[in-house]
């Protein structure tokens, strides 16, 4: 070997060393910016992931023993209420549930860094979670702003897909925003408008009627294709599930709460259940499939409004009370009372009593409570109550009602889309003064309006100011579609 080739390799030597070196530098100071950076809101639906979870642990960090708590996407955060499960159960819950944009990855870390000896993990998925576990950007940003402490909990494979889908315009907007002193500003917009309670639960208001709109135009996105059970997805869960058991924590699969009409089939959910059970893991199928009238869906197919919530989690309680003893969680050994029980239960069949339904702005105040009724108070111009009744198309429905009138002689019409229908006077009284109960039924017509306008239209009331003398003690509406 001549002494320039010797030269030219000891050059290239060199030159490669220096560019390994360089890069491991490079790799040191992209890593301890990142960590610098990190714990940082940037913004969007990440930044409210992150806000919402630092305060549903903070509230599973401040109950000290046994408890319950329950993770899956924003069909738990808006579907499930840890308070009236926990009322219900007679232990202590907290709502854990946040995204959908999270993968299951996430979902099992959160499991496992939260559970303690003598827990119960609940995992009401949103369906198409089952078919897919690929980290995803919003994981990694979440992850990113909450300090990076998911990165050190992945295995080296998927720290490297971590990597992969890491959103680096999302760093780089950070360090902008650092270098400038800009401090993100929570927005009063989307789902920032949501306040979070005592138990991790967002505090929902009723649907609208362009919301209820948008609720059922998702719910017919919906394709039973996404309900199958990926080979990973199964080996996520078993894992979960086994490393939970060793530490003495029970894991529940069960359903999310989903709009009446979505396009998922009974069959493809049962079917679902059936190949999770192939793999060993038991799922939990709730009432009606935990199918929530049209009425109380807040804007897609998993989200509830605060009345549809009440129906969801009290099927999920009675699910619960079956399946598992809680004796070991109360102080005083007491839970599932049967007086508790029996409201959930009146609330779990809720799919043939309505508790409102979606008007312009807002919920008309039809309250149902077991046993009593909704009274509609008079005013100066009003002359009944009125609301629009969601009938998809292709589908027949029928609204049944049962109305009292206390004025003898009272005359109630009922008009749909501003056409009376039928008409009933309260003519006979029985004990002193109430009239009896007028039960009826009236189909909707059936076409191309989602939405019926009905009113309930009475010719007088009571001489007394602000008075109730006319009520509901039932009103819902039956749907048969296909």
């Amino acid at each position: 070997m001549n002494s320039s080739t010797s030269s030219s390799e000891m050059t290239y030597t060199r030159f490669v060393l220096i560019a390994f070196l360089s890069f491991l530098a490079l790799a040191a100071v992209t890593v301890g910016a990142v960590r610098f950076l990190s714990g940082r809101l940037v913004g969007g639906d990440a930044a409210w992931t992150s806000w919402l979870l630092e305060r549903k642990e903070a509230a599973a960090a401040e109950i000290d023993g046994p408890k319950l708590f329950f993770i899956s996407g924003s069909s738990g955060s808006f579907g499930y209420s840890a308070e009236q499960l926990g009322d219900a159960l007679g232990i202590d819950v907290v709502n854990m549930a946040s995204h959908a944009g999270l993968s299951l990855p996430y979902y099992a870390y959160l499991a496992t860094r939260n559970a303690a000896p003598g827990d119960v993990v609940v995992l009401p998925l949103e369906y198409e979670a089952f078919s897919r576990t690929q980290l995803t950007s919003h994981t990694a940003i979440v992850d990113f702003e909450r300090g990076l402490s998911f990165f050190n909990y992945l295995g080296m494979a998927d720290r490297v897909e971590y990597l992969r889908v890491f959103p680096v315009a999302e760093l780089l907007s950070v360090a902008g925003q650092f270098l400038a002193g800009e401090q993100f500003v929570i927005p009063n917009s989307g789902y920032w408008r949501y306040g979070v309670n005592a138990s991790g639960d967002l505090l929902l208001p009723e649907p609208t009627r362009l919301g209820a709109l948008k609720a059922l135009d998702n719910a017919r996105e919906a394709d039973d294709r996404d309900l199958r059970v990926s080979r990973q997805t199964a080996g996520y869960l078993t894992a979960l599930r086994d490393e939970l058991n060793s530490r003495g924590v029970q894991l529940i699969l069960t359903q999310p709460p989903l709009h009446e009409f979505a396009t998922l089939s009974d069959d493809a959910i049962r079917g679902l259940a059936t190949e999770l059970a192939e793999q060993g893991l038991e799922y939990h199928l709730l009432w009606n499939h935990n199918r929530v009238p049209a009425e109380m869906m807040l804007d897609s197919r998993y989200h509830t409004g605060a009345s549809g919530r009440r129906v969801s989690t009290a099927r999920l309680a009675l699910m619960l009370c079956d399946e598992v003893d809680f004796a070991a969680m109360s102080a005083s050994g007491e839970t599932c009372t049967s007086d508790n029980l029996d409201e959930q239960r009146a609330w779990s069949n809720s799919m043939g009593t309505m508790t409102g339904f979606a008007q312009e702005d807002a919920f008309s105040r039809i309250y149902y409570r077991p046993g009593s009724s909704a009274p509609f108070r008079r005013s100066g111009t009003y002359r009944g109550p009125e609301f629009d009744v969601i009938t998809p198309v292709g589908c027949s429905s029928t609204l049944n009602f049962q109305v009292r009138a206390d004025v003898q002689g009272a005359r109630i019409s009922v008009l749909v889309n501003g056409e009376q229908e039928m008409t009933h006077v309260f003519d006979e009284m029985v004990r002193n003064i109430a009239t009896r109960l007028w039960t009826d039924s009236i189909d909707l017509p059936v076409g191309d309006n989602e939405l019926v306008h009905v009113q309930f239209v009475a010719d007088r009331w009571s001489s007394q100011t602000n008075d109730a003398s006319m009520s509901f003690s039932r009103l819902y509406r039956e749907t048969r579609c296909g």
